[in-house]
């Protein structure tokens, strides 16, 4: 790097293909999904095993088809790499995934019956292999 006229050492970056985060509520590790019957997850409105729940995440990394640069990306673009959605270690069953804006990705998975059950499950993003960090939770019944 080099800023007003003075240059930085040499460095080694590593650069990773993409960085999921699943959208959580302000402050808690509660995650914005919505629900099959479209009311907002939360304890009081838990998502039964087997029904299909939305999520919104970012940081997917390269879409297909490509970006083109310059021009605003047309909704419905996919991750280029495999996404896989757990609910405490167990693989959702994923219906849809595709960016609803730039840099955010709507997904459609249905919940496992194999889902731990309760108020804070954990729930977890990987695209392409790069997982999201484990903080988010969904509420189980």
């Amino acid at each position: 790097m080099e800023y007003q006229l003075r240059g930085s050492e040499a460095r080694t970056v590593q650069v990773t293909g993409a960085a999921p985060g699943i959208f959580m509520a302000a402050g808690k590790p509660q995650a914005v999904v919505v629900n099959q019957d479209a009311a907002f997850n939360s304890e009081a409105s838990p998502a039964a095993r087997g029904e299909i729940v939305t999520l919104f995440a970012t940081g997917t990394g390269a879409t297909s088809p490509a970006g083109i640069t310059g021009k605003l990306p047309p909704p419905g673009r996919a991750p280029a790499g495999d996404v896989v959605v757990t609910f405490g270690g167990v693989a959702g069953e994923l219906q849809f995934a595709g960016e609803i804006e730039a840099g955010v990705l709507q997904v459609n998975v249905k919940v496992p019956q194999g889902a731990p059950t309760g108020a804070a499950a954990p729930l977890a993003i990987a695209v392409g292999g790069s997982a999201s960090p484990s903080r988010a939770t969904v509420a189980i019944k």
